[in-house]
């Protein structure tokens, strides 16, 4: 709140509210759901968290070895991001799908354990949710992926923040 609405708000609002309900959710029924969910998505931030130092230690320090880390660790991120939030979230979306049962108005999901309507329903409509907004950052990383391949200029997020600095 203190800071000034971005361009990308609007989809951080709607990305932390569905990923918040879907821990809240899964800490009610879905333990394990939300467990190898919550585990897997943040399993790309560590090689962004690298790049991002190494491009820090290389913009101050001017150790070169630094710059081209960086951009190592932000192609891996760019190909764990989309393994872990994309495919593994279609999957497990299909997964569900595929094994649910409804008897008397209760949702059958792993080893017969009986559910409420409510809450099946809930847990879909949040995971389709979560997957459209990390295909929407997908998109903007890979723009800015491009950016950052095409241009001789800095590269610059959505928010008009450059990383990746070219010493002149």
């Amino acid at each position: 709140m203190l800071n000034p609405k971005e361009k990308d708000y609007l989809s951080m609002k709607v990305h932390h509210i569905s990923t918040l309900s879907l821990l809240g959710l899964s800490f009610i029924n879905y333990h394990r759901l939300g467990v190898l969910i919550g585990i897997v998505h943040d399993f790309s931030d560590i090689f962004l968290n690298i790049a991002k130092a190494c491009n820090k230690i290389y913009e101050f320090r001017n150790i070169k070895v630094c710059d081209y880390l960086s951009y190592i660790f932000f192609i891996i991120f760019l190909v764990s991001y989309f393994i872990t939030r994309i495919i593994f979230n279609s999957w497990i979306i299909n997964f569900l799908k595929n094994t649910r049962a409804y008897i008397d108005n209760k949702l059958i999901l792993f080893n017969n354990y009986t559910y409420d309507l409510l809450d099946g329903h809930m847990l879909f409509i949040l995971l389709f949710v979560n997957l459209s907004v990390q295909i929407y950052f997908q998109i903007i990383i890979c723009k800015f992926t491009y950016n950052l391949i095409t241009n001789n200029d800095d590269a610059e997020d959505e928010n008009g923040e450059t990383y990746f600095k070219k010493k002149t």
